[in-house]
């Protein structure tokens, strides 16, 4: 992209289109501006509706520069939206179906392959009521939500007169943009890792990936092999961990020079996606959602008009990118860095909940089978009932490098880490939340007793349902797929070490046993929290272990994300 006036005019029109557009959708402009016409007369917010829907109604793809481009955006990044939405489970325990919502991020879906403008509608619609923009997601919806700006300022650009035209966002910028914040959410990851040990180069030469893997097989992941077999990829990771994590590091630092040639952007978006990939096998991650953005992306680039793909690329436009990211994500404007970045360590600790069938056996429950609330389950979900403190947090992670090298010092030596955890463990207490997770859980499984509906596609095409973003869905007991009525759920929590050449179980106890009988189903509860609450939940507890003043972080009340709070 050229660095003239006419391009950054352009840009800056964008940009400012995606913040209206963000304040409008994601921070809730929209529904304060229908409040208070609705406090006015009841009549006037379905007129607002109204009136908003036929606008956006009105701009066709014959309104929109370089259509090619955006049509690719557009349809591809909304395709993968709603799939995970749309396929997403019921809640037994609240029943909402949401039946109406789906339909309509449906026809949404289906409208903007005629009218671009409808994506405005669909991501209203993934932000309430399903609130999707949650961690994975939020990689391709800023993309969409990028490209429905897009949409909208040419839809009123081509209102304006002949002598403004030049001024307006072409398909160059919008690539340029899209890529940019593709860009940002992995160079930011880099610059975290920087800034993570003593040195610059600290997290390549002490981070052990190695560990991820093992403590990943003993969440769940990779349980198709047995132990023996997947220690072999352990200890391969482990003697690859320097240039598999300087790779790693180059790829996400270096993502900016995606913009120095079209050449550059589709290879950019196939190493990020074979980077995922090796997330995914190292430790069950799953960023598919990311992986088929970069996807979109590279489609997006092949369907820019010749003249216009040479003039988006060069140089200049990586320069520009670059400053683009230091200027607006990594000060938190227009959107917020993605700072992913820990300390890997050996030791585990993690909740189980263990169903009991009415024919007595006994299964375990995975995040899988707990939607909507996947990815809950599939953390650190109810670590404010932990019956020890917590040492680790998510996989065995850890913040702090001489809080790492105290764990890895400790060993598999029960009395070593119990002088550990009472130097850096922390126990985040709240009864509420304890309470209300066995009343959920009672209700949950009474619900589905009685019948309630847990699945939005029927048995032969379950298949088809989009995947979750942690994938621990193996263990030592069969896990639960509803073959049988459940009488009873028992939560037990287990600490485990990796030594080097086996997993050691410190500790398994059970905590607390649920009864679900006939009245469970009617059992009062209020829906789980979010999984990033909990995760602030108990990053809160290790901050203030440390030190840190996490209440004085820009925007914790107003539920900022817990890496621009790890920032802080």
């Amino acid at each position: 992209m050229s660095l003239d006036l006419h391009a950054l005019v352009r840009l800056v029109a964008l940009s400012a289109g995606y913040w209206l557009l963000d304040v409008a959708i994601r921070r809730g402009g929209a529904d304060r501006l229908v409040a208070a016409a609705r406090s006015r007369h009841r009549l006037f917010e379905p007129l607002v509706w109204a009136a908003a829907l036929a606008a956006l109604a009105a701009i066709g793809w014959e309104h929109v520069p370089h259509f090619e481009v955006a049509r690719v955006l557009t349809l591809g990044l909304l395709a993968l939206l709603i799939w995970k939405v749309v396929t997403e489970d019921i809640d037994p325990a609240t029943g909402d179906g949401r039946t109406a919502a789906r339909l309509g991020l449906i026809a949404a879906g289906v409208g903007a392959c005629f009218r671009p403008a409808l994506l405005v509608v669909g991501l209203l619609l993934l932000t309430r009521p399903f609130d999707a923009w949650r961690h994975h997601a939020i990689l391709p919806l800023r993309a969409a939500l990028a490209t429905a700006a897009y949409v909208v300022v040419s839809g009123l650009a081509a209102a304006l007169p002949a002598a403004a035209l030049p001024y307006a966002p072409d398909g160059a910028t919008l690539v340029f943009l899209v890529a940019t914040i593709h860009a940002s959410h992995y160079a930011s990851a880099g610059l975290a890792k920087l800034r993570l040990g003593r040195r610059w180069y600290s997290w390549v030469l002490e981070n052990r990936i190695d560990h991820m893997a093992a403590n990943a097989y003993a969440w769940g992941w990779g349980r198709r092999f047995a132990w023996p077999i997947w220690h072999r990829f352990v200890r391969a990771l482990r003697f690859g961990r320097v240039p598999l994590q300087a790779g790693a590091l180059a790829l996400e630092l270096l993502a900016p020079i995606a913009l120095l040639a079209p050449e550059a952007a589709v290879a950019a978006c196939i190493l990020w996606s074979a980077f995922h990939l090796g997330v995914l096998a190292c430790g069950g991650f799953w960023f598919w959602d990311w992986l088929g953005a970069d996807l979109v992306l590279a489609l997006a680039v092949f369907a820019l008009p010749g003249p216009v793909r040479e003039a988006t690329f060069g140089w200049p436009a990586v320069v520009a990118s670059v400053a683009f990211i230091a200027v607006f994500p990594m000060r938190n404007r227009l959107w917020g860095p993605t700072l992913l970045a820990w300390w890997e360590t050996p030791f585990t600790q993690r909740f189980h909940w263990l169903v009991h069938g009415r024919s007595g056996r006994t299964y375990e429950v995975h995040g899988d089978f707990m939607g909507p609330h996947e990815r809950l389950y599939a953390k650190i979900h109810a670590c404010f009932m932990a019956p020890v403190p917590l040492i680790t947090g998510h996989l065995g992670t850890v913040w702090d490098d001489d809080h790492r090298d105290a764990v890895r010092a400790a060993g598999a030596d029960p009395d070593r880490l119990n002088a550990v955890r009472a130097r850096h463990g922390v126990q985040p207490r709240d009864e509420r939340l304890a309470e209300n997770h066995l009343a959920y859980l009672r209700r949950f499984f009474g619900a589905l007793n009685a019948g309630a509906r847990k699945h939005v596609l029927p048995a032969p095409l379950r298949w088809l349902r989009a995947p979750g973003s942690h994938l621990y869905y193996g263990g030592d007991l069969p896990a639960y797929r509803g073959q049988e009525p459940v009488t009873g759920v028992t939560m037990r929590f287990r600490e485990q070490y990796y030594d080097e050449e086996k997993l050691v179980t410190i500790r398994d106890e059970a905590v607390h046993t649920v009864t679900v009988d006939a009245a469970a189903a009617d059992q009062p509860c209020a829906s789980e929290p979010l999984s990033r609450d909990v995760e602030i939940m108990l990053a809160e507890a290790f901050w203030r272990r440390r030190g840190v003043d996490y209440q004085s972080a820009e925007g914790v009340r107003e539920g900022a994300r817990l890496e621009q709070l790890e920032a802080k």
